[in-house]
């Protein structure tokens, strides 16, 4: 038997008498084998809910600490033994083990985590994986790259932009259109009161900026924000990005006015890009359309712009799909907020000038 020695206590120490290793390993395969609760292994073990789990997480460390010698994928001599039993029992030749993975999905509406096993012919794991931490590997690694996926455009980039979309359109100097969507989660371990939106469910909020073909090229969720840097943003040839009444008008965002049907119009079906954009992300990734099961509000951000990432990929490989659009909620996101007194005043006299135009375009 392996020496567990993280298990011995100090009996020189003050306070509570210490728990023997035997005790402290009974009560940890009692917790593992069996489906009672911590407050029946008080009458059973005559201690507290506290020292049960403490226990039983001792243990646990302990047993990982050997994880490579209890699970460890065979040598070339083992593996030909496996071979070659493997053979004559079953007349599969070449085999050494068997994959499968116990469903984390929630058929029964239960929450649950994915564990990959493999296992030889004697049923002995080899290997043992988590599928969490294959998720979060791709995920950081994927995060690795946000700045070669999700970029700011230049100059050269933003100029024919801006071309397309008043071709289509019909509204100028447009590079992009901004909006928001709540992303819904578990509620925090911590300060989960912060958290609650309008509707009374704890949410993040993702701000995203799109160009006229959908592809982000802007992110910012509320905990963790991955912004391109500020030295790079930049609106070339008086440019500007479109977005609804939530925001304030400013010199470089263009809102709707308040009974203005013509030009209303206009910027509403330029701005349908970004409508679009939200609702082709949360129908091709429908993880975002349930809450995401998970406390650690400092990892969400890494899964939300790792699944923008890939929103981004799928659209530069031309690969389709087709989706109804979403138009959210207008109840889903802040009032406008205060800006720079002299950046409105020059929003105001830009969007005066483009509704002119827009006018002059039509009477004639």
């Amino acid at each position: 038997m392996v020496r567990i020695g993280h298990l011995e206590a100090n009996v020189n120490g003050f306070g509570n008498i210490p728990i023997n290793v035997e005790k402290q390993l009974l009560i940890a395969l009692w917790i593992l084998g069996t489906p009672d609760s911590y407050r029946s292994i008080t009458s059973k073990f005559g201690v507290v809910n506290a020292t049960a789990w403490s226990c039983t997480y001792k243990v646990v460390r302990a047993l990982c600490n050997y994880r490579n010698y209890f699970i460890r994928w065979p040598s070339h001599a083992e593996a030909q033994e496996i071979f070659a039993r493997i053979e004559q029992r079953f007349g599969f030749p070449g085999v050494i083990d068997a994959l499968d993975g116990n469903a984390y999905i929630n058929r029964k509406g239960k929450h649950s985590i994915q564990l990959q096993v493999i296992c030889n012919d004697r049923l002995e794991f080899i290997h043992c994986y988590a599928a969490w931490s294959c998720t979060y590997k791709v995920v950081r690694a994927l995060c690795n790259y946000r700045y070669y996926f999700i970029r700011w455009p230049s100059h050269a980039e933003a100029q024919e932009i801006s071309a397309r979309i008043e071709q289509r359109f019909g509204f100028p100097g447009i590079i992009g259109a901004l909006d928001g969507t709540q992303i819904n989660i578990a509620a925090p371990k911590r300060d989960s009161n912060a958290y609650i939106n309008r509707k009374g469910k704890h949410s993040i909020q993702l701000q995203v900026i799109c160009n006229d073909r959908l592809e982000f090229i802007h992110c910012y969720t509320d905990t963790l924000g991955y912004r391109t840097n500020a030295t790079i943003i930049f609106f070339p040839n008086d440019s500007h990005l479109l977005a609804d009444a939530a925001y304030t008008l400013q010199n470089n965002i263009m809102v709707p006015y308040r009974d203005d049907g013509l030009f209303n119009t206009v910027l509403s079906r330029s701005r349908m890009m970004i409508e679009r954009a939200i609702g082709l992300l949360k129908n091709r990734w429908r993880y975002f359309l349930k809450k995401i099961p998970m406390p650690r509000t400092d990892l969400i951000p890494f899964y939300i712009l790792a699944i923008c990432i890939l929103h981004n990929i799928c659209l530069k490989r031309d690969d389709a799909f087709e989706y109804p659009v979403i138009i959210p909620d207008a109840n889903d996101f802040p009032d406008p907020e205060e800006v720079d007194d002299q950046s409105r005043r020059n929003g105001i006299i830009k969007r005066k000038h483009i509704n002119i135009a827009n006018q002059d375009r039509v009477n004639n």
